[in-house]
């Protein structure tokens, strides 16, 4: 883009020192409408050009040679003041001289970009080149080391963000806590079978010394009686004794009379021998 104006300024300059003009034109020959209607063309295939390029660039596509030639001309004084610069102006788009592909569409982009660490981490490498260089050297020139340096050596790690530190600490918490269930666990089994063989060991030594006892009838006790016909005896026990009537008790009397008469004649008898 930058370089067909320039291009086109070039021959207006040139055509302006000669004192060609249109009827000048027209004389010699000229196609003045012709000249414009192929400039005109060739701009617009540029211009799809520059819109693809810059689509590319929005994407991450970016071709380092070719778009650092086109770029405009810059002095270290002003990149170190101000490393962005004008890209477009319908629409209006900047970029960064030291953040290859990095589109700026306005001003609050171009604070927030300012202030994040990458660009911060390229400023500083940037400053410590541009200190050793001459301030007639072309920014761009500066620009290639910068970028050659950045792809040989290893990039540096970005700083984590909130939530990658967050997740670190919760990954390493989650990490301790099951090692720690795992070493209680491990403590717990061992002390169960620590117990289980000193009950063993005590139930081997009491066998072994106690001697055997002659098993012995025992009666069943009361209490290990059913509850039912405790209740039934219990309620037995408490019922009135039934009374015996003259009627039933008449020949037990008259038997034990006889009983008695009986004895006393054999006793009787008995004497009168002696």
């Amino acid at each position: 883009m930058f370089k067909r104006v320039e291009k086109r300024r070039k021959r207006r300059d040139e055509e302006e020192k000669l004192g060609l003009d249109e009827e000048t034109k027209e004389i010699l020959g000229l196609n003045e409408t012709d000249s414009e209607e192929s400039d005109t063309g060739s701009e617009s295939g540029e211009d799809d050009h520059a819109g693809d390029d810059l689509l590319s660039v929005q994407d991450g596509e970016y071709d380092s040679d070719g778009d650092v030639d086109e770029e405009p001309p810059m002095s270290i004084e002003e990149t170190l003041k101000n490393p962005v610069y004008l890209i477009s102006l319908d629409p209006t788009v900047h970029g960064c001289v030291l953040c290859r592909g990095k589109i700026i569409k306005n001003a609050e982009m171009a604070v927030v970009h300012k202030g994040s660490v990458a660009h911060k981490r390229r400023y500083d490498r940037f400053k410590l080149l541009a200190s050793t260089a001459n301030s007639a050297d072309n920014v761009w020139d500066i620009v290639r080391v910068l970028r050659a340096q950045g792809s040989e050596q290893e990039r540096p790690p970005d700083h984590l963000s909130k939530r990658a530190l967050k997740r670190q600490a919760k990954q390493a918490a989650l990490k301790e806590k099951r090692k720690r269930h795992k070493e209680l666990k491990a403590k717990a089994i061992i002390k169960k079978a620590e117990k289980k063989a000193s009950k063993n060991d005590v139930a081997n030594t009491e066998h072994a010394t106690t001697p055997r006892k002659v098993s012995e009838p025992v009666e069943q006790s009361t209490s290990r009686r059913p509850a039912k016909r405790r209740k039934l005896e219990q309620n037995l026990s408490a019922l009135p004794k039934p009374r015996i009537t003259n009627k039933e008790k008449a020949p037990h009397v008259q038997e034990n009379n006889r009983q008695k008469t009986k004895k006393s004649a054999s006793t009787k008898g008995t004497t009168i021998e002696r």
